[in-house]
């Protein structure tokens, strides 16, 4: 079933599809208000997330927008 994107007013006459790559407190902004359900990619295991946060997948449903982010880099946390 395919959701209709203009439910969601974004700023500056965005799309929904303009906020992947973005940083995800931009995309945020853009969104207004509208309820968010966010997720984040990580790898598995012990690793730290560098650089900015950003929007990797964008998916509207029924009540709200799903975020998934991501961060620029991972550094493994090792043991000492």
């Amino acid at each position: 079933m395919r959701h209709d994107t203009n439910r969601f007013p974004l700023a500056e006459e965005l799309s929904l599809e303009d906020l992947v790559l973005m940083p995800e407190v931009h995309a945020r902004r853009a969104l207004g208000g509208q309820p968010i359900l966010f997720s984040l990619l990580a790898p598995v295991g012990a690793y730290l997330g560098c650089g900015a946060l950003c929007v990797l997948r964008v998916r509207p449903s029924e009540s709200r927008v799903e975020l998934v982010c991501g961060y620029e880099s991972y550094e493994r946390v090792t043991k000492t």
